[in-house]
């Protein structure tokens, strides 16, 4: 978070989840003090690396979160940003979510691994239909016209590119991971196209 977002100095949001395990109201009535704001229109939590706290969260607590913040009533989108273990935070955000982005890159241990991974989290969240709610990203492209026949294979259907960034190999801020401007062209057109698909909004 703090590489993200100018988040020095703002009061700690990890309260959040202490009332996750209360009644809907509580935690209804507490959001509104736990919610930081970074200046570009998105709210956040500011939550500290804390493994315990995590360990210590339920499928029901994450739910409990995700439904408070769905009543506000006031976001276009809540972006959870997720790693690939099978706890019970990642389960409960997958199996609320209306999408998942999926990054890949090109080479056969990623699309192996996303394979398995995607059957595994069918059997575990007992969705056949969770595959239709993934999309694919390919991370770090290159330019490549044709993937692989061999990753072909593995089904994976990509749909959109992010490219490839030489000056990353040497970052030593947050703010050059957000501020490359044929980048973030790339984001905002995934945004786009995702906005057009899932929203049926048209975009010019």
């Amino acid at each position: 978070l703090p590489l993200f977002f100018d988040s020095e100095g703002v009061a700690d949001s990890s309260e959040v989840f202490y009332f996750s395990k209360a009644k809907g109201e509580q935690l209804d009535t507490k959001l509104e003090t736990l919610i930081r704001k970074d200046g570009h229109h998105v709210d956040y939590f500011n939550i500290q690396s804390r493994p315990e706290e995590i360990f210590d969260t339920t499928e029901k607590d994450i739910g409990n979160i995700l439904t408070s913040l769905k009543n506000r009533g006031v976001y276009d989108y809540i972006i959870i940003d997720l790693d690939s273990s099978l706890d019970a935070r990642v389960l409960a955000s997958l199996k609320m979510s209306h999408v998942t982005l999926w990054p890949l890159v090109l080479d056969v241990q990623s699309f192996h691994k996303s394979k398995a991974a995607l059957e595994g989290y069918k059997r575990i969240l007992q969705d056949d239909d969770f595959q239709f709610k993934v999309e694919f990203i390919l991370n770090k492209y290159l330019g490549e016209n044709n993937i692989p026949s061999p990753l072909l294979e593995y089904g994976l259907e990509i749909k959109y590119q992010l490219p490839y960034v030489s000056e990353w190999k040497t970052i030593g801020d947050g703010n050059s991971l957000t501020s490359h401007r044929f980048y973030n062209d790339q984001i905002n057109k995934l945004y786009q196209k995702l906005l057009e698909k899932n929203r049926g909004v048209l975009v010019d």
